[in-house]
């Protein structure tokens, strides 16, 4: 109930945006420079229309939250870590959860449990691919304006003094042309959350526990502060809010709904 009372809330602020929060020519994108606060260290590109001073106080904090969330991981849960560090996609975010969600005794198809990328999963849930594939899109068009204007370093670029360079878990080479802040991993993953909870609001617990789980793991990956993933949960929450007032993805919503539920048995 929470989460489902946190997200009408979402949806009736991002009505009451300030005008221009939304780009002019497709009114689902927010203009996340327009609403982010500024990281605590940036380097803002000219021409980006924005100020932003350095912290180093709190970028002293957000880098000993990202060695901590290292320090205190399992073996088990950086595996995962490396997994949700692909790119990002419903199939892989879903796996963890339809075996738990699933209504009992029901034998989910193995192209839901173990389709390796959403164009495996969309034999079997066209529908609901297409939804999150159509939010997703402008999702990333809007972060990515985001990172490039604000140019924050990645962990595993920055230094603090006194404490220890931080050290990726994965490989980093496709990540030299995308500065952190904010993440858009975790921008997918609660605006998937969202729209999730939406078709299944008895399992949003669960689902948001997924959401949460899957930006957590970007720290523990070494890629993200918690700053970014803070800030890229409100970019997916504005962008999925904004979605669900346009009624061709509502109807799109309608259509997904049975067609999850029947994989799910439920």
């Amino acid at each position: 109930m929470r989460n489902m009372l946190f997200a009408a809330g979402l949806l009736a602020a991002s009505l009451a945006l300030p005008a221009g929060a939304f780009a002019a020519d497709e009114p689902a994108v927010p203009d996340l420079l327009k609403i982010l606060p500024c990281p605590p260290q940036s380097d803002v590109k000219p021409g980006a229309g924005i100020t932003c001073a350095q912290d180093p106080a709190l970028q002293k904090r957000d880098y000993q939250a990202v060695l901590d969330a290292q320090k205190n991981a399992s073996e088990e849960e950086k595996k995962l870590a490396i997994a949700d560090a692909a790119r990002p996609s419903l199939a892989q975010f879903g796996r963890p959860i339809w075996q738990e969600i699933a209504a009992p005794a029901c034998a989910i198809a193995p192209e839901i449990a173990t389709a390796p990328d959403d164009q495996a999963l969309a034999a079997t849930l066209p529908a609901t691919v297409d939804l999150i594939h159509a939010m997703t899109k402008d999702s990333i068009m809007a972060v990515d304006g985001a990172k490039q204007a604000f140019g924050r370093l990645r962990p595993y670029q920055a230094e603090v003094e006194g404490l220890p360079r931080i050290s990726a878990l994965l490989p980093t080479d496709n990540l030299k042309k995308s500065p952190s802040y904010p993440s858009g991993h975790t921008a997918f993953a609660y605006e998937t959350a969202l729209v999730l909870a939406s078709l299944l609001p008895e399992e949003q617990d669960r689902i948001y526990a997924r959401a949460a789980q899957y930006s957590h793991n970007r720290l523990v990956a070494g890629v993200h502060f918690q700053s970014d993933v803070e800030q890229g949960r409100l970019s997916g929450e504005l962008v999925a809010a904004a979605f669900m007032q346009r009624e061709d993805f509502r109807a799109k919503l309608e259509k997904a709904r049975p067609e999850l539920r029947k994989a799910l048995c439920q």
